[in-house]
């Protein structure tokens, strides 16, 4: 429905868009069918003056209510019903006729077959009893009937989407796995990202590959420890509430409060570097040591440490190049 009426004097001739369908024009200042198509002739089998005589009273007054309403009231769409002929839907449209008359152009609606190539036809509420299984007839009725296809993407789009769907998958994977704090500093490094831990494998490792392993709090003082700490001169009872730099001597204390520092930042997973130990006793062990964060328990952190003794078998070799007389190299 037009928002302003149609003037067929000076405004678009809506005539020709009228002549695929039945329709006709009502001069409601005359109260007359000034204007009727072959189509509408032809469905109606009425003259124009004819079509005036026949048309309800109700029909009229319907007429009038969209005219006073401006065409928003109801009435834009009203069924015309003629002698024995089956009911017409017809739409109203406000127009502009010669001398300022007001009327509508009538126009019969678009058939249910027309609308079923847009929409889908409206399901009917199932009125069977309960319990009554549908007929097969209506079971064999296509649901998707006047549905409009599914459009297909051609190679190229599917491509694009398989690209951008392992994309997305890839980069939810590196979050997934890096699993960055909210609370780190502002300029602390990425965490180093890799495969899920197994801490019984790795502490299995661990206790086998290093002569001692350490378990720290969020100090660095010693909460517990695995292996053979005799190796570097200790008992394990003494150990315990130790903290880790006092096994060091005072000039190496400074480097590792340096790999502490990194590994509490978290700017790196794991610190290694070489120190000489001291025992209970106070000698010296030279050892090579391990820092690195141990999320699992109630330990934060880990030192492992492994002597680098010299085996026997490399001291009487190192005895036997010491006590071979030195030759003079000859000339040529």
């Amino acid at each position: 429905m037009a928002a302003r009426p149609k003037s067929a004097i000076a405004g678009p001739n809506p005539f020709p868009d009228l002549l695929a369908q039945p329709a006709f024009i009502w001069d409601h200042t005359r109260r007359a069918v000034t204007w009727i198509n072959g189509a509408a002739r032809l469905k109606f089998a009425l003259s124009a003056a004819e079509l005036e005589a026949a048309l309800p009273a109700a029909l009229i007054r319907q007429f009038e209510r969209c005219i006073e309403g401006g065409g928003r009231k109801a009435g834009a769409s009203v069924k015309l019903k003629l002698g024995p002929n089956p009911p017409v839907n017809c739409s109203l449209e406000l127009i502009e006729l010669a001398g300022g008359h007001r009327g509508l152009i009538v126009a019969e609606a678009a058939v249910a077959s027309d609308a079923a190539s847009s929409f889908p036809p409206a399901r009917k509420p199932n009125a069977s009893l309960p319990g009554k299984a549908p007929s097969a007839a209506k079971s064999a009725q296509a649901p998707c009937q006047g549905y409009a296809p599914i459009p297909q993407l051609t190679p190229e789009e599917l491509r694009a989407f398989k690209s951008i769907g392992r994309k997305v998958r890839r980069l939810a994977q590196q979050k997934q796995s890096a699993r960055i704090s909210p609370d780190r500093p502002a300029g602390a490094l990425p965490l180093q990202t890799g495969p899920a831990l197994d801490f019984h494998a790795a502490s299995a490792i661990l206790y086998s590959a290093f002569d001692l392993v350490l378990f720290l709090d969020k100090n660095f003082t010693i909460l517990k420890c695995e292996g053979r700490p005799q190796r570097i001169g200790w008992r394990k009872q003494a150990l315990p509430g130790k903290p880790a730099a006092r096994l060091l001597p005072l000039h190496e204390q400074a480097a590792f409060a340096r790999m502490s520092k990194k590994v509490s930042l978290e700017a790196v997973q794991t610190c290694r570097d070489s120190f000489i130990v001291c025992g209970e006793a106070g000698a010296g062990t030279p050892c090579r040591l391990i820092l690195g964060r141990w999320p699992d328990g109630d330990a934060p952190y880990f030192l492992a440490l492994l002597s680098l003794a010299m085996p026997s078998r490399l001291k009487r070799l190192k005895t036997l190049a010491d006590s071979l007389p030195h030759f003079p190299r000859l000339a040529a």
